[in-house]
């Protein structure tokens, strides 16, 4: 996993919460 695709995963995260 790529710096990009952990911020994809925390942004999308963060918005689910």
């Amino acid at each position: 996993m790529t710096w990009l695709t952990v911020s994809l995963v925390c942004a999308w995260s963060c918005l689910c919460n």
